[in-house]
Formats: structure tokens, C-alpha cells, sequence
């Protein structure tokens, strides 16, 4: 009888220490996901083309980050699929991104008014997206929790990219902010399918 007690408190004390662990693991794949947008300030100047890039590059690598996290730890081969997938589109895209960016200045011809709204609006769907992020009650699943953050991670995305697109007259920007709305769907609605199987 002693010996099956015994057992059964080394059972529950591992158990709690994995639990413990996933927890842990889960919370920092959530840092890892906001954190370059912590810290690189918000880019506020006179050329919408040039801030939206300039702040989807630590958009970006903070969804590369955490999915780096993920393939640590992940039981999940569609989980690991999509973390693949977000790491190489995504650091294609910043190598894009900063090639455009060292052309572009930081002046431009669009009306100041629509300026100002850009930037309220975008300094707005940040501040709701991180918001989000931070409400997501980890489970200590960490499949779960990184698709629950990637989610509204991805979404912060399309809605920056929907923001710009209100007054966007740039070509190239306005063919970025398509695609990343387009990719970015593509990947919410494959997420949202696998949280119901996990």
C-alpha cells in the first residue's frame, strides 16, 4: 500500500512538472510572437508605404519567432507544417521588405488628413491586436496556444494591411498589402480547421 502511495505522489509531482514546463513554454512562445513589436517603436512619418513595411518587419519576425518556438515542442505535424511555412514566407518577405524600404522616402504626396487617419487607425488595430494577444488564456497546450496567438497575430495583419489599402496609390505597397492579406486568411481559416482537431 505504501509503495503504491509512493508511486502514485512521483506520478503526480512528474506530472505536475511537465504540466509546469508546457505552461512555461507556452508563455514563451506568446513573448516570442509580440516581442520585436515591443521593441521597435511604432513608425510614424509622412509616407504611409514606408511605415506599413518599416512596422510589418517586427510584425513578421515576431510571427517567425514563436514559430521557431513551436517546432521545438510541437506533437503536431500540421502544427510543424505551418511553422515551417511562416518562417520561410515570412523572412522572404522582410528581405523584401527592407529592400523597398531603403528606397523609400520618408516624405509623400498624400493628403495630410488621410495621413493622420493612417496613422490613428493603424497605431489603433496594434493596440487591439496586442490587446488580444495578451487575453489568450494559455492552456499550457502549446499547439493550441501558439494557433489561439497566431490567429490574432495573422489577423493584425490583414487588418493593418485593409488599413493601408484605404488610401494606398503605391503599386508595389498595394500588391504587398493583397498578398498578406490574401496568405494571411489562407493560414487563419487552416488554423482555425486544426484547433478543432486538437
Amino acid at each position: 500500500m505504501t509503495k503504491k502511495i509512493v508511486s502514485l505522489a512521483i506520478f503526480l509531482i512528474a506530472s505536475f512538472q511537465i504540466q509546469a514546463q508546457d505552461q512555461k513554454m507556452s508563455e514563451s512562445i506568446m513573448d516570442a510572437m509580440h516581442q520585436p513589436m515591443m521593441e521597435v517603436p511604432f513608425q510614424k512619418t509622412d509616407n504611409p508605404d514606408l511605415d506599413y513595411l518599416v512596422n510589418m518587419v517586427p510584425h513578421h519576425q515576431g510571427a517567425i519567432d514563436s514559430a521557431e518556438q513551436i517546432l521545438k515542442v510541437s506533437k503536431s505535424a500540421s502544427v510543424k507544417k505551418l511553422a515551417k511555412n511562416i518562417i520561410t514566407a515570412q523572412k522572404k518577405e522582410i528581405a523584401m521588405f527592407n529592400k523597398i524600404i531603403a528606397k523609400l522616402p520618408k516624405t509623400s504626396d498624400y493628403d495630410s488628413a488621410k495621413i493622420k487617419t493612417y496613422i490613428s487607425d493603424s497605431e489603433k488595430a496594434m493596440m487591439m491586436m496586442m490587446k488580444a494577444m495578451m487575453a489568450v488564456k494559455l492552456t499550457g497546450n502549446n499547439d493550441k496556444d501558439f494557433l489561439e496567438g497566431m490567429i490574432i497575430h495573422h489577423q493584425g495583419a490583414v487588418d493593418a494591411s485593409n488599413i493601408l489599402l484605404k488610401i494606398c496609390t503605391n503599386d508595389q505597397t498595394k500588391n504587398i498589402a493583397n498578398t498578406i492579406i490574401r496568405d494571411q486568411k489562407k493560414e487563419i481559416s487552416e488554423m482555425q480547421k486544426m484547433l478543432k482537431s486538437l
